[in-house]
């Protein structure tokens, strides 16, 4: 659409940006979601193999941490957009279920 005058070309930039700025918001909540998502399974993956070494306390604190993290992000992008939180899960859980299945086969 052409801008008739310079408060509509203002308005044209002015939309643009919040598109722009949303846009980021949810990359952002994808990142934190697959980010601490992983990081919880290799906190859990490290804890099972260093489990006598390791208080259990701290691991406890720090899987708290990345599922709250999760949790957050997920329920801040389930407001934005309900479909992309269904695809970012499904493809997180296809790439745990990938690369975890593919690690116990290595160990």
């Amino acid at each position: 659409m052409k801008p008739k005058n310079k408060n509509d070309l203002m308005l044209q930039v002015i939309g643009l940006e919040q598109v722009a700025s949303d846009n980021q918001r949810v990359l952002e909540l994808e990142f934190a979601l697959v980010n601490s998502a992983f990081a919880y399974e290799y906190a859990r993956l490290a804890l099972s193999q260093n489990a006598e070494s390791v208080s259990l306390t701290e691991w406890d604190d720090e899987l708290e941490g990345y599922r709250s993290e999760y949790l957050i992000a997920r329920e801040q992008l389930g407001r934005i957009d309900q479909n992309r939180l269904h695809k970012v899960e499904a493809d997180l859980q296809m790439q745990k279920l990938q690369l975890f299945s593919m690690s116990s086969l290595i160990n």
